[in-house]
């Protein structure tokens, strides 16, 4: 096991693209390096550790240092990426001893998106160091690219605009959220203050559609008042928050429940690209 180093970790950007059957399946991953690298993460950290250097077959982020309040979801987290055709590589690092702190069990063990052929491997680490798998938070995902030469004109219907959402309205977007019971209150304020997001809002002041940008460059909790679904408003913000990463040299990705076959087929149609043999699952051991 070794940790890479600030400089590695610039290597390793060049070096993750190149490791997958296409970018799409680096892209998790990359967006956290790259993150790390220009300190988008406002005194969050990951630290990356490989099974080798520079050659190596499994990379996984695991997240350290202080965690303030408002980010404590990604407190004692980790991201999961191997080679394809290296799952016995990736089974066996996970294995070793101080990859995975099973030992802190004071706050909740997170995986972020871990790869669903590595899921049961896991579970029998999870069982094996007594650490207890929280069955109500398992959810299998598919993984979406967006693909720049693929985002449609969708400016917005007369008499409404697009802007960023402001702190200040962070309980509004909160309570309308249905994983807000998984994030501290203050989450969504954070990832209005520093990262981009987008609204739309009708004549008369009224936030009909919204969703923000969590660390990297997936946009999250993208939300429409049911008044005012099937009218395409949700393309709308999915389309400005995408160009306002395009514009940040970023390519947005969403990971969607698997079966949630309504908002795979908006995010197609929004430019989106369905990363194929690409499913994750989200999971905490306490």
């Amino acid at each position: 096991m070794k940790i890479l180093c600030h400089e590695e970790l610039k290597l390793l950007v060049e070096i993750l693209p190149k490791t997958g059957k296409s970018y799409s399946e680096t892209v998790w991953m990359l967006s956290i390096v790259r993150g790390t690298l220009r300190e988008e993460f406002h005194g969050f950290a990951y630290e990356f550790l490989v099974d080798a250097w520079p050659d190596f077959k499994v990379v996984v982020a695991r997240s350290c240092g202080v965690w303030t309040e408002e980010m404590a979801i990604y407190e004692n987290s980790y991201i999961i990426y191997y080679i394809t055709d290296c799952l016995q590589e990736a089974e066996h690092f996970l294995a070793e001893k101080g990859v995975i702190k099973w030992e802190c069990r004071a706050v909740m063990i997170k995986f972020k998106a871990i790869p669903v052929e590595l899921y049961s491997t896991v579970c029998e680490l999870a069982k094996a160091h007594h650490v207890s798998f929280e069955s109500d938070t398992h959810v299998l995902v598919r993984l979406l690219v967006l693909d720049p030469g693929k985002v449609p004109d969708m400016p917005p219907p007369d008499d409404f605009k697009l802007e960023a959402l402001r702190p200040e309205q962070h309980s509004m977007i909160t309570s309308r959220w249905q994983y807000a019971s998984f994030a501290p209150a203050t989450y969504l304020k954070f990832l209005i203050e520093n990262f981009p997001s987008s609204a739309l809002i009708s004549s008369t002041g009224e936030y009909v559609a919204h969703e923000v940008t969590t660390l990297g460059s997936m946009p999250t909790a993208l939300y429409v008042c049911p008044e005012h679904r099937g009218k395409g408003y949700a393309k709308c913000v999915i389309v400005d928050l995408s160009k306002k990463l395009l514009r940040q040299g970023k390519i947005p990705f969403v990971f969607i429940v698997r079966d949630n076959n309504v908002s795979i087929n908006l995010h197609l149609r929004c430019g989106f690209d369905l990363v194929k043999g690409q499913e994750f699952v989200f999971v905490r051991f306490q």
